[in-house]
């Protein structure tokens, strides 16, 4: 299911945020330089916002903080290229978390079927997604495409697609080269 800032499940106030997401909040605050610890934190918030408890059981605060961190970072890499992909293993030591198998990211501008041609992509090749973490953002960009300001889709002239998918099993560096070209 697609994950949107704007869909209309309640919003829990901080208070109510499940534990391991307040610490990962709490570490972007402690972190995050200051002119950027509120658009890291509104993009962490979306991204891990429709998480499960089963989901949330299996990660730890920092874990959660490293998985947003890194999605941010390459987000935030886009720049003002038109969409950015990449195919990676997540491993504790390099990127601070752990996942199910081979992770795909992809950020692009907001439109249809973006999750159902990837989705479509990794079947094809007998993959099951086990996780999909896909918030629709609304988003500000400066003048050198980083990321200034994210928000409810609702809000924002402009629309972002952040798409993460862990698939169940790990590929081979190769075949990552060879899915990531084919998905971008």
């Amino acid at each position: 299911m697609s994950d949107t800032i704007e869909q209309s499940a309640p919003t829990k106030a901080s208070s109510e945020l499940h534990p391991k997401v307040e610490g990962m909040l709490a570490r972007i605050d402690r972190e995050a330089g200051p002119e950027r610890v509120e658009t890291l934190k509104a993009f962490a918030r979306a991204l891990v916002r429709r998480l499960a408890d089963d989901d949330l059981a299996e990660i730890t605060s920092d874990g959660l903080y490293a998985l947003a961190a890194s999605a941010f970072e390459f987000a935030d890499g886009r720049g003002l290229d038109a969409s950015a992909v990449r195919v990676f293993n997540a491993d504790l030591d390099d990127h601070g978390y752990r996942c199910h198998g081979t992770v795909v990211e992809v950020a692009t501008d907001d439109s249809p079927f973006l999750v159902d041609s990837i989705s479509e992509e990794l079947t094809a090749r007998g993959l099951t997604i086990k996780r999909l973490l896909h918030p629709v953002l609304g988003t500000v960009r400066d003048e050198d495409g980083r990321l200034t300001r994210v928000m409810s889709g609702r809000e924002a002239e402009h629309r972002e697609s952040f798409m993460h998918f862990e698939v169940d099993r790990i590929l081979a560096d190769e075949v990552n080269a060879e899915l990531e070209a084919r998905v971008r």
